[in-house]
């Protein structure tokens, strides 16, 4: 009898680390469906785009209670397993970034990027932010919110001294250094109302363009619960507006032969489609020259990274970061980069 009841209890025991073993299992298959879905298919398929546009970082996350608890029953292997799947997952699909940071340079050109949210959070906490940064260039996005802020532009450009600002339908270029140019291009028939801002600039003796974009997250005044045919139909029409941009942005990179910048809201994760054909021709500054996740959106806790300061071949950059600040929905981004 004393027996039978060692054995039943030896059999309760080996139970739990079988039971973990299979969760973690799981854990790991769902890790690698979703970095497929979100690297491999994103703005292919609608549930691609949809895996690829949630936060990836908090799936990583989750394994580190699990590789606690596989450790707990002493399910080493499974522990294992799931701390390297979720490191992994971290890196490729979370999109930590392991730049190589460097000192500033004489002559480094500055740059900031900002989604200021049509200034609902009021315009003269942006305009502390932006002067206390000091870049040469700013460029904003939802910079006139339509029927609700239409003097931003003005009032904005009332606050930010010794810049000279130029704004069109949403965008908005503030530059301290000389404009030598601007204009209005358009990137997609199907989202005129989300052009690009090309500006030329000059530093010293060098001439530098930059484009001010936002990237639609949708059809014209469509949001995913306001005027939407559904998930999948939501989801496919933003990915299609999304890679026309980029293929736009792409065209017009392979026209100017000097330093040039990109800079905006693109509503892309460093991950997918539409990315990958921004990072084929250009480079991403924060995954060039800082370490960490740089996730801007939300502001109050940001989980995605969708904000973004690119540059050409004729340009490096030499430090990246994130500002932390709530003075918009946004975090913005500043890059300082080294031209040729």
């Amino acid at each position: 009898m004393a027996g039978s009841k060692r054995r039943s209890g030896n059999s309760r025991t080996g139970c739990a680390p079988r039971f973990v073993g299979r969760l973690a299992l799981a854990y790991v298959a769902c890790l690698a469906a979703l970095g497929f879905l979100g690297m491999g298919v994103a703005e292919r398929w609608w549930l691609g785009t949809l895996a690829a546009y949630l936060p990836q970082w908090p799936f990583a996350a989750i394994g580190l209670a699990l590789a606690a608890l596989c450790a707990l029953v002493r399910a080493w292997r499974p522990a294992l397993a799931v701390a390297a799947g979720s490191a992994l997952f971290f890196v490729l699909c979370g999109g930590f970034m392991l730049g190589s940071p460097q000192a500033s340079e004489p002559g480094t050109l500055r740059v900031l990027t900002y989604n200021v949210h049509g200034g609902r959070a009021g315009l003269d906490a942006l305009a502390e932010v932006i002067l206390r940064e000091r870049p040469h260039i700013a460029c904003l996005q939802e910079a006139d919110w339509p029927n609700k802020v239409r003097g931003f532009p003005h009032a904005m450009a009332a606050r930010l001294k010794g810049y000279r600002c130029f704004s069109s339908r949403g965008l908005m270029v503030a530059s301290r250094i000389p404009l030598l140019s601007t204009r209005t291009e358009l990137l997609s028939k199907q989202s005129e109302f989300r052009p690009a801002l090309v500006v030329t600039a000059k530093l010293g003796d060098t001439e530098v363009s930059v484009i001010c974009v936002h990237f639609a997250n949708g059809r014209a005044n469509q949001t995913l619960f306001k005027r939407t045919d559904g998930l999948e139909a939501y989801f496919d029409a933003a990915a299609d507006i999304r890679e026309a941009q980029a293929v736009s942005i792409t065209n017009l990179v392979g026209k100017i032969d000097r330093p040039l910048v990109v800079c905006g809201d693109f509503n892309t994760p460093p991950r997918g489609h539409v990315y990958s054909q921004l990072a084929a021709v250009l480079t991403d500054s924060y995954c060039e020259s800082a370490i960490g996740l740089g996730c801007t959106y939300p502001s109050s806790l940001p989980m995605l990274r969708i904000d973004y300061i690119w540059h050409n071949r004729h340009a490096e950059a030499l430090q990246a970061r994130v500002i932390n600040t709530r003075a918009s929905d946004h975090r913005p981004v500043v890059a300082e980069i080294a031209l040729d």
